[in-house]
């Protein structure tokens, strides 16, 4: 017969809101509430102190959650981010240019866009749709030309020597890609040497070509502008200078041709990346006035004439919110989304896309009821111009940080007595916060939304996310109240 702890114990199945009630009537009591919170036991102590075990604990969250009706929610559109490659800098504003980049503007994390590079290098072709899995690269046969097919190595764009050149708005980055530098298993990152190079040599002359007058204002070279933004402590402050819109075509051109024949720098690209925009503008999915009035506005530092359409994406987004609710997507609601959103494939089509390892399932609270996901379509995407799928709940807000914070990721070398008390300390400060969303210390809550993200390019963009069908509402989310959430 198995002994602790994999004895035969009868099954206890818990809503979300009998758990909390359960979690909270032991609080006060640590061995029992540690038994329920980290081994799913649930018990009692006895006279002698020892620990008993009536039942094993299962948490069924779909058991008494309420399912939103079309009355119940709001369902808002909008533009997220906004990525394009380019040859050429069309913006139509003034570009404030880093004559010294910061390493935190690099991409230096997938943006789910790829590049085929030639193999050996020898010219440079731009592809929408890569069959690269997120973090891997594929060679694979691309005819540029019949006569002579060239193997191609599609690679993700993070994966590529880069480096910021500069913005335009707060959200906005202009990164330039060095695909002659990229090498296969080996670290993206660009030398000091090289960075100087491309600033004393490349750089500051087109400048001088395209802003005569204004050469005053750039440094003489890089290291005296490293030189100078730095602090005292060694740390950079950097600035940034303008080249204002009439000159960046010349700038442009001179910075390219310079690149020609350089064994790092020819075939550079730009990437330009418009981020975090989704509560710029949003507006009603079914009112498509709305959409091109945003969408306008979203891309308003571009000029339209000078971008191709075809080599830009976009995430297009629908938003669903109950109000004084979290509502979360169901697991079992993914096949639906799938073919939604990919109204050409059928249903066995969606069961293995959903198998592969292209799907990413994004479990919550590791909760097997709830979860979104995130899925490059690849193939079964291009009939429906769809690049990426990006499905979630945006109560992750209140802990998500880009810095190292207390929501950070805590190893196990913070258990060690000289850290352990800052670490508790942390936890105390974490349940005050998910108290106070909870709406227990007063009459203030969280809410949260579900956040359904596709990936077209630029051309789609009017015509993706414009409905979400009530049967979805049935059969793919949930609403979950505050109190029973945090």
């Amino acid at each position: 017969m198995p002994i602790f702890p994999h004895e035969e114990l009868p099954l206890q199945q818990l809503s979300l809101q009998n758990f909390v009630a359960t979690a909270q009537d032991c609080q006060d009591d640590v061995v029992p509430l540690m038994n329920l919170m980290l081994c799913g036991r649930h018990g009692v102590m006895s006279d002698e102190g020892k620990f008993i075990t009536h039942s094993r604990v299962a948490i069924n969250a779909r058991m008494g959650a309420s399912v939103p009706g079309p009355n119940d929610v709001v369902v808002t559109r909008d533009y997220d981010s906004a990525m394009g490659i380019t040859r050429n800098l069309p913006f139509k504003k003034t570009l404030a240019m880093f004559p010294v980049s910061p390493f935190r503007e690099t991409l230096k994390t997938n943006n789910h866009m790829t590049y085929d590079i030639p193999l050996p290098t020898v010219s440079v072709s731009f592809s929408m749709y890569g069959k690269n899995h997120a973090k891997d690269c594929h060679p694979r046969m691309c005819v540029r030309d019949e006569q002579n097919p060239t193997k191609m190595m599609n690679v993700p764009l993070f994966r590529i020597p880069n480096t910021a050149l500069g913005k335009v708005d707060n959200r906005q980055v202009t990164r330039i890609f060095f695909p002659k530098m990229y090498r296969h298993g080996e670290s993206p990152a660009i030398t000091q040497e090289r960075l100087a190079s491309l600033y004393n040599d490349h750089i500051r002359p087109a400048v001088l070509t395209a802003l005569t007058a204004w050469q005053l204002q750039w440094p003489i070279a890089y290291d005296a502008a490293y030189q100078q933004y730095q602090n005292r402590n060694g740390e950079l402050q950097v600035g940034t200078i303008d080249i204002y819109p009439d000159a960046l075509v010349p700038f442009c051109e001179a910075l390219l041709e310079s690149f020609v024949g350089h064994e790092d720098f020819d075939e550079a690209f730009f990437l330009h990346e418009l981020r975090g925009t989704k509560g710029r503008v949003p507006h009603a999915p079914e009112d498509v006035q709305e959409h091109e009035e945003a969408l306008n506005d979203v891309m308003d530092c571009l000029d339209s004439q000078r971008i191709n359409p075809e080599e830009w994406q976009i995430d297009v987004g629908l938003e669903i919110s109950h109000s004084d609710h979290i509502v979360q997507w169901l697991t079992n609601g993914h096949l639906a989304l799938l073919q939604h959103v990919l109204p050409s494939i059928t249903g066995q089509e969606a069961k293995k896309l959903s198998d592969s390892s292209y799907f990413s399932a994004d479990r919550v609270g590791h909760l097997r009821d709830f979860a979104g996901f995130h899925v490059h379509p690849h193939s079964r995407g291009l009939s429906d111009g769809v690049m990426y799928i990006n499905v979630y709940c945006n109560e992750k807000t209140v802990i998500y940080q880009l810095h190292d914070g207390i929501y950070s990721t805590h190893y196990h070398s913070k258990l060690m007595p000289q850290k352990i008390a800052a670490l508790s300390q942390n936890l105390v400060n974490m349940s005050k916060t998910f108290s106070k969303c909870s709406g227990v210390l007063n009459d203030r809550h969280q809410e949260a939304s579900a956040r359904l993200e596709v990936r077209v390019s630029l051309s789609m963009a009017m015509d993706m996310n414009v409905k979400f069908p009530e049967e979805l509402l049935q059969s793919c989310m949930v609403s979950v109240t505050p109190l029973e959430w945090w």
